[in-house]
């Protein structure tokens, strides 16, 4: 009885992780992404995970695999994650996108890191769109700003 238990569980827990590895890499087929398939459960982070190498060598050798995309998959764990590798993509992500691309990986937590964790790059939800909203009135002032002070120059000119 227990054997027939522990024989399920074991079955169960590898169909689990076989359905979890398919469907990440079926998420980047469907995208059409290149990518690196990784090892279950740890997908391409895993000599960072056992500690043999830095987080920041497993995320070269994705990067480097794939010279000519603008993009590549990455699998961290179970997750997957798109790597984008053009200078000018990431530009238009982080500057003229930004509102789009909200509730970002949180690498600080607010709580114990309120500099880092209370960023602009680490705010969820609603947060960031009162963020926008705050911007696009900075944005609407300054450009005020300029038409007050070129309206100003020109009139003293004519004077």
């Amino acid at each position: 009885m227990i054997a027939e238990i522990l024989i399920f569980l074991v079955t169960t827990l590898l169909f689990y992780i076989l359905f979890v590895y398919k469907k990440t890499h079926y998420f980047f087929e469907k995208k059409g992404l290149k990518y690196l398939p990784g090892i279950p459960m740890f997908g391409n982070m895993y000599h960072s995970t056992v500690g043999t190498k830095h987080y920041l060598e497993d995320l070269d050798v994705v990067y480097r695999a794939f010279p000519d995309e603008k993009y590549v998959g990455l699998i961290e764990g179970t997750s997957p994650i798109v790597l984008i590798r053009d200078p000018e993509l990431i530009k238009t992500i982080t500057v003229k996108d930004f509102d789009h691309f909200v509730n970002h990986k949180q690498f600080f937590d607010k709580d114990i890191d309120p500099l880092f964790g209370g960023s602009i790059l680490m705010m969820k939800g609603q947060y960031i769109y009162l963020w926008v909203q705050i911007y696009i009135c900075m944005y609407v002032l300054n450009d005020k700003q300029a038409e007050v002070t070129i309206d100003w120059s020109h009139n003293s000119k004519n004077r």
